[in-house]
């Protein structure tokens, strides 16, 4: 069977492949920073996931309109800072989202300092960061999907 073309899946696809690549690097020796950055990856997709989500709950844009906003707010942060903690605001999920976001600016220092810095990881970090990256994505998409879960075959 021929694989859907990535530029042609679901939000959900496209974060389940990185996910699948993320967790097969975290099993290869010396990979830990590439499994990590995989692994930010799938937590930014998750972020357009969960924002599509409320744009489509909430409006009638279209969705070019839409991810042109997805890539003005640059990155992780910039997804939580100005689209995900307002469109939750005064919501039951406000306080969820802002426990994600404190997981997030962690997240997000460390990629910066591997990509802009070009630090390394050791194992052990790489593996508490992939597991906390798991938290955030399965409670951010959890939100809109209350049965997803992430599947490994690390685990």
């Amino acid at each position: 069977m021929k694989r859907k073309p990535y530029d042609q899946r679901s939000d959900l696809e496209k974060l389940r492949a990185q996910w699948t690549k993320a967790t097969g690097l975290l099993r290869s020796k010396n990979q830990w920073s590439a499994a990590f950055l995989r692994a930010v990856i799938a937590v930014e997709i998750a972020a357009n996931f969960a924002i599509r989500r409320e744009f489509e709950s909430k409006s009638r844009f279209a969705d070019r309109f839409v991810d042109r906003i997805l890539i003005w707010a640059n990155g992780i942060n910039g997804k939580f800072d100005h689209l995900l903690k307002p469109l939750h605001h005064g919501r039951r999920t406000a306080s969820t989202i802002a426990s994600l976001y404190v997981d997030v600016q962690q997240i997000n220092r460390k990629r910066n300092a591997i990509m802009h810095s070009g630090e390394f990881m050791d194992e052990e970090e790489a593996r508490l960061l992939v597991e906390k990256i798991r938290r955030v994505i399965e409670t951010l998409v959890g939100i809109y999907e209350p049965d997803f879960e992430l599947k490994d075959k690390s685990r």
